[in-house]
């Protein structure tokens, strides 16, 4: 009798895991194990449950007991290593880690889109990436997986002149250099020319040759004019701001503009004849340069990070450490590459840069990122209209984040090792529009006292995101408790942010565990803004320590955001969960007030693609565990999950 009580008890287990009720899994799968403790299944369930909640730890535990046992399979063994490399300080202190080359898209492959000289290269948020091809006047679309989508050759009614770079703009419109007719145009995708910048000459705002853009955020592009040897300055509606580069008492002048990149707002730009980079603030004024002497003809840059530049110097691709001033040099390409002319970084962090005599792009990864390959993640399966099984899968790179541009041919779906025909891909990671917002309000004795504060915030934020968001809203007191989530209004949502019992002892860690649980049963983008005053109270981590509550918001794609109202009073525990979990802290008074968080919360970017199918299996009346194996592969990276679901009894 203890095998059938255990088998209900698993069942049950797997029921809840999939609606999100994780502590009651644990408690499912305990009782099954305590009947039955030598089922290695029901143990890698728990483990399941404990990371989804948060408790990565008693996860390992489990499953490094199945491995030590050899009931581990090798899909188990990778995500114990996968878990454990976050874990460890390793990631945190890794230096000069090894690139390889892992792809290259060749144009002199017949069977491939035949672009001629490669010369400029724009990464876009959703895997793919503009590639500019100078003699065959063209730019390219290319996705994740290299597969050419659009080809744009100018406007309806005129082709481009030799196209340098291109600026995408938010996916509404681009910017395209255009070096033999000496100006800017401004395209729609739809291959509208909607306005020309510039025009042959060396006066204010005119351009001779221009070739590489930059943008700043703010409003206004940068292009480097190489036959001027300066750098202009230009609003999006084309209107000359300013220019820069000229020979001053501080600064020596250009004599070979080439590469323009822009970080936290200074200018980056390349001199090809000086073999070195200059910066500038973004009024054209010189600060100081980098990298003098240690380059040999540098062409397009990129920020890695807004530390880290990447240099395309000719036959050579640098990395340059701009606080160390350290120079690292990607020896794997120096065998393959005759002139490296830019570079970038795609969605996926990997390196993208450009040959231009041999009409190449080098794909390169870290070769980390190979040996652990895509963490794979079945994070709910729906069978609640079985045969019909919608199912949410996770795929993210070793580090956490996700893995952006697949598509449903990325994806091998089985059922006990059976495949699953026309499977669709209902949303991808970028495609789920729906955005949840849960408002969390710190109910501390010194909130009370800025009622206003927070009702302004409040109201704020309603308007802010009422067209584009649901609105839950939570109380962190002392026992936290869920106010409002349906029927919301701005006054109820006011009334139940500031109403309510405030105490000295209320609750940091209880607040953030009842936000996630209200949020990871749902689908789409979720998130959660922290109204507070910037402290985490007397004691905030009496059930739950500060690792254990990063770990259920990263495991459950849920981002930390936090506004706050005493700007010298931020905790640095809060500026860690947002910073570790993709969120921003947005101090109240701040002038540009809350539409920079509105912007970053609607770009935020989840982990899960969602698919629907009819099950192949049979299950003996909702009786039959069902596995479900699921692979993915990008390029020479693959990962692999296998999970399972009960289809609904049948009396």
């Amino acid at each position: 009798m203890d095998e059938v009580y255990a088998e209900e008890d698993f069942r049950w287990g797997v029921i809840a895991f999939h609606n999100g009720f994780y502590n009651n899994a644990i408690l499912s799968f305990e009782k099954a194990l305590s009947l039955s403790p030598d089922s290695a299944l029901t143990r890698t369930w728990l483990g399941r449950a404990f990371y989804k909640s948060g408790l990565e730890q008693l996860a390992l535990n489990e499953w490094n007991y199945i491995s030590t046992n050899n009931q581990a399979s090798s899909v188990l063994n990778s995500w114990i290593q996968s878990i454990n490399y976050r874990r460890s300080i390793v990631q945190e202190i890794e230096e000069d880690e090894r690139y390889i080359i892992i792809s290259e898209i060749d144009a002199n492959d017949e069977n491939y889109h035949q672009f001629r000289r490669p010369i400029s290269i724009e990464p876009t948020n959703d895997g793919s990436f503009f590639l500019v091809a100078f003699a065959s006047n063209e730019i390219l679309r290319i996705d994740a997986n290299h597969n050419v989508t659009n080809v744009y050759r100018g406007s309806l009614f005129q082709n481009f002149d030799h196209p340098y770079d291109v600026l995408n703009i938010d996916d509404e419109y681009m910017f395209v250099s255009e070096y033999l007719g000496n100006f800017i145009s401004k395209y729609t995708f739809n291959g509208i020319r909607l306005l020309t910048i510039g025009n042959t000459g060396s006066g204010a705002g005119e351009l001779l040759g221009p070739q590489y853009l930059a943008q700043d955020g703010k409003g206004y592009i940068y292009v480097t004019d190489y036959g001027n040897k300066r750098v202009n300055k230009y609003d999006y509606d084309g209107n000359f701001i300013l220019s820069f580069g000229r020979r001053t008492s501080f600064f020596p002048g250009f004599t070979e503009p080439t590469g323009i990149a822009i970080s936290n707002d200074m200018i980056y730009v390349a001199d090809r004849q000086k073999k070195a980079i200059f910066i500038f603030d973004l009024s054209g004024n010189y600060i100081r340069s980098i990298a003098d002497g240690e380059l040999i003809a540098p062409e397009g840059i990129f920020f890695k990070d807004s530390n880290t530049i990447l240099i395309a110097d000719t036959e050579r691709l640098i990395e340059f450490n701009i606080e160390q001033e350290t120079l690292y040099s990607f020896e794997d390409l120096e065998n393959y590459a005759e002139r490296l002319i830019n570079v970038g970084v795609d969605s996926n962090n990997n390196i993208l840069t450009i040959d231009f005599d041999q009409n190449k792009v080098f794909l390169l990864a870290e070769m980390s990122n190979l040996y652990t390959g895509l963490f794979v993640q079945t994070e709910r399966i729906s069978a609640n209209n079985y045969p019909e099984i919608v199912i949410d899968v996770s795929v993210t790179d070793k580090d956490g984040s996700p893995i952006v541009g697949l598509k449903a041919d990325n994806f091998y779906i089985t059922e006990n090792h059976n495949s699953v025909r026309d499977y669709e891909l209902l949303l991808t990671n970028q495609s789920a529009t729906q955005l949840t917002i849960l408002i969390l309000v710190e109910k501390s004795l010194s909130a009370m006292s800025n009622k206003a504060q927070i009702e302004e915030a409040v109201e704020d934020i309603f308007n802010i995101f009422n067209e584009d968001a649901r609105i839950i809203l939570v109380s962190a007191g002392e026992t936290p408790a869920v106010e409002l989530k349906e029927n919301i209004s701005r006054l109820r949502l006011v009334d139940a942010a500031t109403d309510g019992n405030y105490s000295d002892n209320w609750r940091f860690d209880l607040g953030i565990r009842n936000s996630v649980s209200e949020l990871v049963a749902l689908r789409g983008r979720k998130s959660i803004i922290y109204i507070s005053q910037g402290g985490i109270g007397s004691n905030p981590y009496k059930d739950y320590d500060l690792l254990e509550i990063t770990q259920y918001l990263k495991n459950n794609s849920i981002d930390f955001n936090t506004i706050y109202f005493n700007q010298t009073n931020l905790h640095p525990d809060i500026s860690y969960l947002s910073d570790t979990t993709g969120g921003n802290s947005t101090f109240y008074f701040q002038i540009e007030g809350l539409n920079n968080l509105r912007s970053e919360l609607l770009s935020f970017i989840p982990s899960v693609y969602t698919f629907k199918y009819i099950s192949p299996s049979y299950s003996d009346f909702g009786r039959e565990y069902i596995p479900v194996e699921i692979e993915v592969n990008l390029m020479n990276r693959s990962g692999r999950d296998e999970c399972g679901y009960f289809a609904p009894l049948e009396y």
